[in-house]
């Protein structure tokens, strides 16, 4: 099973959440005596901070990896691999105890998502995409992408089916696909920031609306009531996205629903290893004062 991972800020606290069904062991993960799995992990936007927490299976841990630099988001893999990305052309790698740092690139870079310890791919500013193969990084030579554009987020099914979501700088977004030749340009759509897919035929992009992708057409959908940042789901049925002041919907295979998580924090990043073990990433603020201990998510538990 591949995992991904929390980024944390610095200067902003995140406090992190975790979803459980009624039954299940309570993990609170604010301090890091806390127990959440192995497999669980994901990557959110590091406003201001050049550290990420990471869990070992017992307890979480702040890790500082070398360069200094924020870091914008992170992928890893069960056998110990890690990738981050971040500002001032950051690439970094993480294996076998060991960080190493490349600077490519002239701007941030945003978002990584791999396929194994040997294979990443990175996206961000201008464009940028790079690709982490035979021991090294390199721009992606396939790439035909030239807009401004910062390319916000990324996803695949496998090393020749990727999705990227960008925003362009005059406004609006685009989506790019990667089919094992080269990237080119499928949608465009209002400012998006996060795509996630469970299949080739089942992809969803959030931001200022919610698109889905079911292999043959991009469904549009603006109708909600808050800007997304982050969308994750456990099956074709269980997918969830997460935004500002607190706001999470659900899908359920047919319809989006909304559910109150008793903050009025942004919602960074969402991610799970299963249906009933869901982690949240809030951005804590002043005005949120009014957390609370738990949340009831209709037979789910935000802690």
């Amino acid at each position: 099973m591949k995992t991904r991972w929390f980024t944390q800020t610095l200067l902003s606290t995140l406090l992190l959440f975790t979803l459980l069904m009624p039954g299940a062991p309570t993990v609170a993960v604010q301090t890091n005596t806390s127990a959440p799995p192995q497999d669980i992990a994901h990557e959110t936007p590091a406003l201001s901070g050049d550290a990420h927490i990471m869990s070992n299976g017992t307890w979480w841990e702040c890790e500082y990896p070398p360069f200094g630099y924020d870091l914008n988001g992170i992928w890893g893999s069960s056998d110990g691999a890690l990738f981050a990305v971040g500002e001032q052309g950051t690439l970094l790698r993480y294996f076998d105890g060991m960080w190493n740092a490349t600077q490519m690139g002239d701007g941030a870079h945003y978002d990584v998502w791999g396929f194994s310890a040997a294979d990443a791919i990175a996206v961000g500013d201008l464009g940028g995409i790079y690709r982490y193969a035979d021991g090294a990084w390199a721009g992606d030579g396939t790439s035909v992408i030239t807009e401004n554009i910062q390319l916000r987020s990324v996803w695949g099914s496998t090393p020749n089916d990727i999705f990227a979501v960008g925003v362009q700088y005059g406004g609006g977004s685009r989506i790019y696909h990667y089919d094992g030749v080269q990237w080119n340009k499928v949608f465009d759509a209002w400012p998006m920031m996060s795509v996630w897919g469970n299949a080739p035929n089942d992809v969803f992009v959030v931001g200022s609306g919610i698109l889905h992708y079911d292999g043959i057409q991009w469904v549009e959908n603006y109708d909600i009531p808050f800007q997304l940042y982050d969308v994750w789901g456990s099956s074709p049925t269980d997918v969830f996205a997460v935004g500002e002041n607190g706001g999470i919907l659900h899908y359920d295979g047919a319809t989006w629903s909304r559910m109150d998580s008793g903050t009025t924090g942004h919602l960074r990043g969402i991610h799970g290893d299963s249906a009933t073990n869901i982690y949240a990433c809030l951005l804590y603020t002043s005005d949120a004062a009014d957390e609370e201990d738990s949340v009831d998510l209709g037979g789910r538990r935000i802690i």
